[in-house]
């Protein structure tokens, strides 16, 4: 994937605020909406220079998804994790100096292009193919090119990116890839006998298939469920890159994961809400990323 390309200055932002947020903490929530709104015109998605996304990774997914190609995205982090936001609530006013001055950069990540049954879907995080609860452990044959890599009997497998690396994937005991490599994990979940991740490479028209001997239920991002009865999967890198920005120029190798294995406390993700019109600290890891100090 490309580098970490210099950013433009953002007059346009669509500000999607966690609703769990905004009910539990009314009085933060509106601060931040007034903050954002006075520094910018809210505008929705499609007419967006630059979203701004405050919750949890959650929240961050559900932004990314609604988003027309080629628009960045920056995450605050008010949830657990936040693996993928690069900025705490205390860093707003840096964020947004930094976004109206254009002095951040933008870093291209990988999606996934999964086409089943029902059509074409995109993952940012990861897909899971998993049996229904009452069918018989089924078998899984993954192939890539022409060969067939293997077929094993398990619960379910998880095609997981870069980016969704330190999600399900890591805690099902997938390794961590740099947010950039273009490659695709391929982690079992509880198989018979022992099967090893795998990473393969997704560039150009490679494809891995992966085919079930029972019907399946596929879960986009842990957040959509579709193509219950899907036997067969076949999953590519998609055209559109995720564009993140990041207020470090060049971002820190492996952020994603030092965020994973140092928690923050918080609510965890949910469902959000759209502000188109118009602080509290926070412990966090010791070793995240700063934007800086002015």
């Amino acid at each position: 994937m490309a580098g970490c390309e210099p950013g433009r200055p953002v007059g346009r932002v669509t500000l999607y605020l966690k609703d769990s947020l905004r009910e539990r903490e009314p009085e933060l929530s509106s601060s931040i909406v007034e903050l954002v709104g006075r520094s910018f015109e809210l505008v929705g998605p499609s007419d967006a220079e630059a979203a701004i996304s405050v919750g949890g990774d959650g929240t961050f997914l559900a932004l990314a998804r609604s988003l027309p190609e080629g628009t960045p995205i920056v995450g605050v982090n008010m949830g657990r994790r936040g693996a993928v936001t690069d900025a705490l609530p205390e860093d707003l006013p840096i964020l947004i100096r930094r976004l109206r001055e254009g002095s951040y950069c933008v870093e291209e990540r990988m999606r996934l292009e999964v086409s089943a049954i029902s059509g074409t879907h995109e993952a940012i995080n990861e897909l899971y193919m998993t049996k229904d609860h009452e069918s018989p452990t089924p078998y899984y044959a993954v192939r890539y090119g022409s060969s067939e890599l293997y077929s094993e009997r398990m619960d379910g497998i998880i095609a997981a990116t870069p980016t969704g690396s330190t999600g399900y994937s890591l805690s099902a005991g997938g390794p961590v890839l740099p947010e950039t490599a273009s490659a695709v994990v391929l982690t079992p979940v509880l198989p018979i006998h022992r099967v090893p991740p795998l990473v393969i490479p997704l560039e150009g028209g490679d494809e891995v298939e992966v085919e079930s001997t029972s019907p399946a239920v596929l879960l986009i991002d842990g957040q959509l469920r579709v193509d219950s009865g899907a036997r067969l999967v076949r999953v590519r890198r998609s055209r559109r890159a995720l564009r993140v920005i990041r207020l470090r120029s060049p971002p820190p190798p492996f952020q994603h994961l030092r965020k994973t294995l140092c928690r923050q406390r918080g609510a965890g993700p949910g469902s959000g809400t759209w502000f188109w019109t118009p602080q509290r600290s926070r412990e966090g890891c010791p070793a995240r990323a700063t934007p800086g100090s002015s």
